[in-house]
């Protein structure tokens, strides 16, 4: 029913199950999802916090959460929820990635930079936890520091190639960041952020392919918005 954008059914039926005291994380995830999906935004974050008391550690609930309180005007609490659960699950490198992810996705700079100092030292051998730290540092100020902690690990990961890219472009060496994306591309061609740094640094550049690259002829397109259900008009939806 919710992927064929009945949410608001889908609920209905799930609603008993998902408040069943012996009801599966998951389901009540879903419910909170669901909830979500219907607008109702504080009941879904209610739900969520329902399910992180008796599951501390869930991660798609964890995640989700940080998502939403932005929205309801609860920013400051985004990654709140978190603590508890890194505290009694120190050792889950899965749940750490969570943490870290959601903490740079929202520009939490304070979390992301004490979340990814621990992260690398419980698991220093995870390339991407330090990746994590170098835009710790990065986004606190230092992109050199995040360009000594990643450009080690740049010839060979990846995502480590695109953030150093990212940390070039920023310290003002596009040169430098040409190579870090070109090798981005390289391990993981399927990965749109190393081609992006790529077509930036090669428009600073001046590189002959910069045009091929960005396509700015379809860079841009037009599309008609509609405001989904439960909002009166676009207005309403985009404010």
């Amino acid at each position: 029913l919710r992927m064929t954008d009945q949410p608001a059914r889908a609920a209905e039926l799930l609603a008993a199950y998902a408040k069943a005291p012996a009801a599966p994380a998951q389901t009540q995830a879903l419910f909170g999802h669901l909830l979500g999906d219907c607008g109702q935004l504080e009941r879904a974050a209610e739900t969520y916090r329902a399910v992180l008391a008796e599951h501390p550690a869930h991660i798609d609930t964890l995640e989700t959460l940080a998502r939403l309180l932005p929205q309801i005007g609860q920013a400051e609490l985004a990654c709140a929820a978190y603590r508890p659960a890194l505290s009694a699950h120190p050792d889950d490198a899965a749940l750490w990635a969570s943490a870290l992810g959601t903490a740079r996705s929202l520009k939490r700079v304070a979390e992301l930079g004490e979340w990814s100092e621990e992260a690398v030292r419980r698991f220093g051998h995870i390339a991407e936890f330090r990746v994590a730290r170098a835009d710790a540092l990065g986004m606190a100020g230092d992109p050199i520091a995040a360009l000594a902690m990643v450009e080690p690990l740049a010839d060979r990961h990846g995502l480590a190639a695109a953030q150093a890219a990212h940390w070039r472009l920023v310290a003002g060496d596009a040169e430098a960041a040409a190579r870090h994306a070109t090798r981005a591309t390289e391990l993981a061609p399927d990965v749109q952020t190393g081609w992006a740094y790529l077509g930036t640094a090669w428009r600073l550049t001046g590189h002959e392919r910069a045009g091929w690259l960005n396509d700015y002829d379809r860079l841009t397109t037009r599309i008609l918005l509609e405001p989904p259900a439960g909002y009166s008009d676009l207005a309403a939806y985009l404010t």
